[in-house]
């Protein structure tokens, strides 16, 4: 602590400061669940389904798309993609885990857009995400885990 903020607080009341910081540490330790406990990084993969709806050179304007979609209740993102080294923001609206869910879907969306946009190309794009999902695990009455093999 510099010189300019020794006199503000006796010695007393920073101990006593200290002494409460330490304890709130400790409680927020002992609530969250920490205590004993090991965390464990699994990685896995994700697969999943949408509907591509929109590309757009502008990120202001795929935003605009995306939080229109999204103020009517759809699950709506977007990504960028190059295609022939230009870079487009590309929105797409739903995920499913089944890729017949996503075909009944785009289908329920195409007859949607049949009077204003007729032609519109609606696909089904795949995903593949890697999830790091962090699990922790009390140390406390669990066996050790046999080699080579993971619950």
């Amino acid at each position: 602590m510099s010189n300019r903020y020794m006199g503000m607080f006796s010695k007393n009341t920073v101990s006593v400061l200290l002494c409460v910081l330490l304890n709130l540490l400790l409680m927020s330790f002992i609530l969250c669940g920490c205590a004993g406990k090991k965390k464990i990084k699994i990685h896995t993969s994700q697969t999943y389904y949408s509907v591509h709806l929109e590309s757009f050179r502008e990120l202001k304007n795929a935003n605009r798309y995306v939080n229109d979609l999204t103020h009517k209740g759809k699950f709506v993102f977007w990504k960028i993609a190059y295609v022939e080294g230009v870079r487009f923001h590309r929105v797409f609206v739903g995920r499913f885990s089944d890729r017949a869910d996503a075909e009944a879907y785009r289908l329920k969306l195409k007859a949607e857009f049949a009077e204003k946009e007729p032609n519109k190309p609606l696909k089904i794009h795949e995903f593949h995400e890697t999830l790091q999902v962090i699990q922790s695990h009390s140390n406390e009455h669990q066996p050790p885990t046999q080699p080579g093999r993971h619950d």
